[in-house]
């Protein structure tokens, strides 16, 4: 079952798609196993600061 971003966001959800940093559409070097956690963790930071949210987030991905 895949999430529907679209979907989500009709149904009022905020959606955030994020690519590993240097990978696909993402900036930066591609090092695997390197910055994977500190950098979801300040998108989740991020996320649940930005106008409008609730301050919770949810994930969902390959990993």
């Amino acid at each position: 079952m895949m999430l529907d971003p679209l979907a989500a966001a009709r149904r009022g959800f905020m959606v955030v798609i994020q690519d590993t940093r240097g990978r696909f559409a993402s900036e930066g070097e591609w090092e695997p196993f390197t910055y994977e956690g500190s950098d979801g963790y300040d998108t989740v930071r991020w996320a649940a600061a930005l106008p409008g949210s609730n301050g919770s987030v949810g994930m969902i991905g390959g990993s």
